[in-house]
């Protein structure tokens, strides 16, 4: 469990050394390492809840689990994309007041963020896109 701990805190702390221009073999090396971590700490989570039930309650206990970890992962998934959503569009008018092109503006305005993404590739000032 210490190991799947360490992984994940390396693999995810180095994140704050992306820029605009990090190469994408270095942000799956440390996903990949950030993902190793992850894992051995899920499989833990499970051995230990699969080791405490009566044998005829184990697989109640692991379906319970996935269940609720499933669960879990769904409401953590919106609640992030709506805290992305709404933070896009309050710096709408920092956007506009930078010059960005109102159509754009268009493509990151109300619940269409998500959808684009890859939105910085688009941009033509190299302020821009590297903001």
């Amino acid at each position: 469990m210490w190991i799947g701990m360490l992984l994940l805190t390396i693999g995810f702390c180095f994140f704050i050394t992306f820029d605009a221009y990090t190469s994408t073999r270095k942000a799956v090396g440390f996903l990949i390492v950030g993902g190793l971590g992850l894992s051995i700490l899920f499989e833990a989570l499970l051995i230990a809840i699969q080791s405490q039930p009566e044998q005829q309650n184990v697989a109640s206990a692991t379906a319970t689990f996935s269940f609720v970890l499933n669960i879990a992962l769904s409401i953590s998934t919106i609640i992030g994309g709506t805290i992305f959503q709404n933070s896009i569009n309050n710096r709408a008018s920092s956007l506009r007041g930078a010059g960005l092109p109102e159509d754009l503006l268009l493509q990151l305005d109300e619940d269409s963020a998500t959808a684009n993404f890859m939105f910085p590739g688009a941009l033509e000032d190299p302020d821009w896109e590297l903001a």
